[in-house]
């Protein structure tokens, strides 16, 4: 069991490793070329797997690089950049480097230099005077919000800040797509509103598609300032959509707060008519109460005068028939004298 074990660990061992597969189009290119690279990492990796990509020039210096997402199914990534506009590119093979799930792969362009700064003091071994370029974002943000992107550009050798043309600045999306905010320009053609602050320092806002994935969004800035200045920054924003419903929930609560003021101003209006009216009830309950007191005491007066009256007609009943019994009387005795 375990001689059977250790004969097939090294093809376990072959089968878990992962190799990368990466290819650049076109094969050849001259000044400003727009370059499609694709790869694709095997096995595919599962969710959240980047691969990092760059592109050296022949002195082996950096000329572009991004984070891109590997997809989680296909294992399939791609990145697009521009040539030329830098002192970097000069004329000769440039190399193109993929390195995802512990594995690296490798291509190569050749590239012909027609701008009059490419290559212009950059040979193996040489330097450029360097730029420092930090660039920072709003984060977090929902899909389809407004956000604003800033550069500081400053002289690597004393801080200062300094002026520099923007040659590309773009962000990479967690699906692997490219988004182009301004190219070989720092006032035109730009995605969104640019404005320069003051020297070395810029702003762009710009509105987010509504469609907007979740995750983390890299941002890369490159700029140069003639032909032995140039600096690459990268910067990042993440894009959480739960934020939008958050935004939507606290406009609620306001609303509801405002309900709730108005219908406890109005109760409160309708709790002080109904004590005015309960003042109003018990001031009338209680002249009623009195009319009826009033009405009690005129009943017994009118029973005490009802009662007096009838006693005086009794009286006067009696006193009429003892005076008719007196006058028969009296008529009786005349007849008598009379016979």
């Amino acid at each position: 069991m375990l001689l059977a074990f250790l004969a097939l660990a090294p093809l376990i061992s072959s089968v878990a490793a992962a190799t990368v597969s990466v290819s650049v189009s076109p094969g050849a290119a001259s000044g400003a070329t727009a370059m499609s690279i694709t790869g694709t990492v095997s096995p595919a990796p599962g969710a959240g797997v980047n691969a990092f990509i760059q592109v050296t020039n022949p002195a082996g210096k950096a000329v572009a690089a991004a984070s891109v997402t590997v997809d989680a199914t296909t294992g399939a990534f791609s990145y697009a950049f521009t040539t030329g506009g830098t002192s970097l590119w000069a004329t000769g093979t440039y190399t193109v480097t993929a390195t995802a799930a512990g594995a690296t792969g490798t291509t190569t362009f050749m590239y012909t230099c027609t701008d009059a700064i490419c290559g212009a003091g950059v040979s193996p071994g040489g330097a450029t005077t360097a730029i420092n370029v930090q660039v920072t974002a709003e984060s977090p943000v929902w899909p389809g919000q407004t956000i604003t992107i800033s550069a500081l550009t400053s002289s690597a050798a004393n801080g200062s800040l300094i002026e520099a043309i923007f040659q590309t600045i773009h962000y990479h999306t967690p699906a692997g797509g490219l988004v182009t905010l301004c190219t070989n320009t720092v006032v035109t053609n730009c995605t969104g509103t640019f404005v320069r602050i003051h020297i070395g320092f810029y702003e762009w806002t710009l509105t987010l598609p509504s469609s907007s994935v979740d995750g983390g969004y890299f941002i890369h800035a490159w700029v140069n300032n003639g032909p032995s200045q140039q600096g690459q920054g990268l910067g990042q924003f993440t894009v959480n959509s739960a934020l939008a419903q958050q935004g939507t929930l606290t406009e609620v609560s306001t609303a509801v707060a405002a309900i709730q003021n108005q219908v406890t101003t109005t109760f409160g209006g309708l709790s002080t008519t109904l004590s005015q009216l309960q003042l109003a009830a018990t001031a009338t309950q209680d002249a009623a109460n009195k009319a009826a007191a009033a009405a009690t005491t005129l009943s017994s007066s009118v029973n005490t005068i009802v009662n007096g009256v009838q006693s005086s007609q009794t009286y006067i009943l009696v006193v009429a028939a003892l005076a008719a019994i007196t006058l028969v009387l009296e008529l009786a005795i005349l007849v008598r004298k009379l016979s």
